[in-house]
Formats: structure tokens, sequence, C-alpha cells
């Protein structure tokens, strides 16, 4: 045996690290954080509930530690108020800190934590008006990544911004009782909130099954030009396809197809570069108007490469092809 190794056996270090960092005991309200080959003890406050669970105090559920959670003092006074707004507890027996409420579907515990939010057909939330004019807004889907279908749409899709369509709108003219298919986005997304702002007909298309929208098929398809084409027919078409080449060239294929007045699309300004994949497709279908955006940044990323409405009209002409959006 080295000396090295003797004297490690022979003197253990007493100062917790990494390595040994759980093997340290902890006592009870701690959380124990590294950091770097240090450790750092952080002390909680008392906690709301200690020892076993017991029944639910709301349902009288058989405590079960998976689905079992205790409220917090913040907490009481909204949740006292929503059980004795709907007869669930008495109003001289109200729920109390440290007691043990179940997390099921049936309980007013779960009520109270989806009080926000509407009911399965349509019913209203279960907020009072109160606290639900206090909440502050949601926050909006485009300001924010999502995780998508990771084979079709990229592990992160950026959502186009409000400002973004209403840039647009200031250039095109889209008439008030048009019709607009949204053929790469969703009923909450920008282009649709944008246009039946304006009284627009909005119909929604995404790939994406999840989300909530109108139709799911995929726009690159011809089973696209079948739903769309005919009776179906719409005035516009605006969205923001995926940026890869391919998909993005035979959307715009089928979108002028289907469009009986014209086509909008969001894409990397690069999208206008004579390459092999596109020339063809910018020969045969000029651009009738670009609108060029600034570098946009989609919830905490900034994008690398600037971005352009483009613009197929079929009965109007611009007298500046090329306009610059959200200049302010």
């Amino acid at each position: 045996m080295s000396k090295r190794t003797r004297a490690c056996a022979e003197s253990p270090p007493t100062t917790p690290t990494k390595r040994n960092v759980n093997k340290q005991p902890c006592a009870p309200g701690t959380v124990v954080a590294e950091s770097k080959g240090t450790v750092r003890v952080l002390r909680r406050g008392p906690r709301a509930h200690d020892g076993p669970c017991g029944h639910c105090r709301i349902c009288g559920k058989e405590p079960d530690e998976s689905s079992m959670t205790h409220p917090k003092e913040g907490s009481l006074k909204s949740l006292n108020e929503l059980l004795m707004r709907k007869n669930i507890v008495p109003e001289h027996d109200p729920v109390r800190r440290g007691q043990c409420l179940c997390t099921s579907v049936n309980c007013g515990y779960h009520m109270w934590r989806h009080r926000f939010e509407e009911g399965k057909n349509h019913t209203p939330p279960n907020a009072s008006t109160t606290e639900a004019a206090s909440r502050p807004p949601p926050r909006a889907v485009w300001d924010k990544c999502y995780n998508a279908d990771t084979d079709r749409v990229g592990k992160h899709r950026c959502l186009t911004h409000l400002r973004v369509v209403e840039a647009l709108l200031q250039h095109v003219l889209i008439e008030a009782s048009a019709s607009v298919l949204d053929c790469c986005g969703g009923m909450h997304d920008a282009v649709a909130v944008a246009l039946r702002a304006r009284g627009c007909q909005v119909v929604t298309n995404d790939i994406v099954h999840s989300r909530k929208s109108d139709h799911h098929i995929d726009a690159t398809s011809s089973a696209f030009l079948d739903v769309f084409s005919g009776t179906n027919a719409v005035d516009w078409v605006i969205s923001s396809p995926p940026y890869d080449t391919d998909s993005a060239v035979s959307i715009i294929k089928n979108a002028i197809a289907v469009a009986k007045h014209g086509v909008c699309m969001k894409v990397r300004l690069s999208f206008l570069e004579p390459c092999k994949s596109r020339l063809k497709f910018h020969v045969e279908n000029p651009v009738s108007l670009c609108v060029v955006l600034p570098r946009l940044t989609y919830g905490s990323r900034r994008s690398r490469s600037s971005e352009c409405w483009l613009v197929w009209q079929k009965s109007a002409a611009y007298s500046q092809p090329i306009v610059y959006g959200m200049t302010e």
C-alpha cells in the first residue's frame, strides 16, 4: 500500500464531499444541495405535516402516500372559500393546515387546483369572480416554445408572435368577410387570434394531434388538397410553415392551389435565395410582396436569421414589392 493510500485509509474525510454527501445524516426539514464539490444545507420552515398520512379531509379517501398532499397556509383561504361555496365542507369546520388531502379527480381539492379552467362541457370555471379578476393574465402561447411532434416539427416549435401578424396586416388588405386558413397552426395561435379579431372566418390545421385545431392533416399531402378544394376553398392561406426547404415548398404549393385570393407565408429571408431546390418554384410562382422582419426572440431564444412574410396575391399588384415591418 502506498503512503498516499495508507494516509487516506487512516484519516477519512470529515468534510462532506460529492462522494459522501448522501451518507451525511440530515435533520427533518433540511435540503442538501451540492455546488462544485461543496455542500450547502438549506433549512426550510416548519413542515405542513409530519408522520403518516390519514384519511382525506374532504372525501375521506384511504391514505395513499403517492396521491396525498397537504395545503399550505397561503392556499387555505382560497381553498375553503371554494369548498364552502360548493357546500363540500361546512363553514364551522374548514380545512386546516396540516390536514391530509387526496389529489383524485372526484375530490374537492382537484376542483380547486383547476378552478380557473373550463369544464369538459364548456362549463364556467369554479373560481370566484373576485379571485378570477385579480389573477394575472395567462402567458400567451406564442411567448414560449413547446415540445411538439419531434419527428415532424422539431424538438422545439417556435410560435409566431401576435405583433408579427399585425405587421403583415398593415401591408396586406384582408377583408373582414374573408375566409382564412392557417394550415400550420392551432386555434389559439397568433394568426387565428389576429384575424378573428378582424371578423374573419378562420379555419386551422395542425399536424400535431395534441393541439386544438379544426383539422389535423399533413399540409404537404394530397389529402390537404382534397379537403380544402372546391366548396371548402378559402380566400386566404396565412401561416408559418416549417423552415426546412422541402416541407415549406410543398406546403406553399398546396396553399397557392387552394387559395382564391392569395397566400401569406412567414419564412426565413434566405428562402428567397435561388437555390437548386427552390429556383424552379420561384420562377413559376413570383412573389407579389415581401415584408421583411427583424430578428425576433422566441421565448428566451433569439432567432439566428431574419424572417419575412412572402405574399403571393392573384389579383393585385404592389407598387413597392419590398417593405419593412415592425420598424418602430
